[in-house]
């Protein structure tokens, strides 16, 4: 509500003021401003082992919740087995996060953050 109340222009969840590909419920959940478009909000690295999904979000969205999910094909069901999410940096006021993802055999894996209230079911 707080963050709601900082930017009226917000009028449902799921709009995106911005046009940046972002709804309002990710901007919040993210700690961004929903009238400035934003890129570069995620990160994704890997390595032989294990791919890395960095993210960066405001402690006081604990309202919110935050699932890394994978798929090794567009249009099959997204999952989250073998994933684990770590706080690798925490100033009291944002918390840096990095899932990290089974990079398994295949040539190519698609990963989503997905981001849900408490009060709803996950988006």
């Amino acid at each position: 509500a707080r963050w709601a109340a900082g930017h009226p222009a917000v009028s449902s969840p799921t709009d995106d003021l911005d046009g940046d590909g972002f709804d309002h419920l990710f901007e919040y959940a993210l700690g961004l401003d929903p009238s400035i478009p934003n890129r570069d909000v995620v990160s994704i690295t890997y390595d032989a082992i294990s791919l890395y999904l960095t993210y960066s979000r405001p402690v006081a969205a604990m309202d919110a919740s935050y699932q890394v999910e994978w798929t090794g094909t567009l249009g099959a069901a997204w999952i989250n087995a073998g994933v684990s999410q770590q706080v690798i940096k925490d100033d009291g006021v944002r918390r840096t996060i990095r899932a990290v993802i089974p990079r398994g055999s295949v040539s190519r894996r698609f990963i989503r953050l997905k981001i849900g209230l408490a009060s709803e079911t996950n988006r």
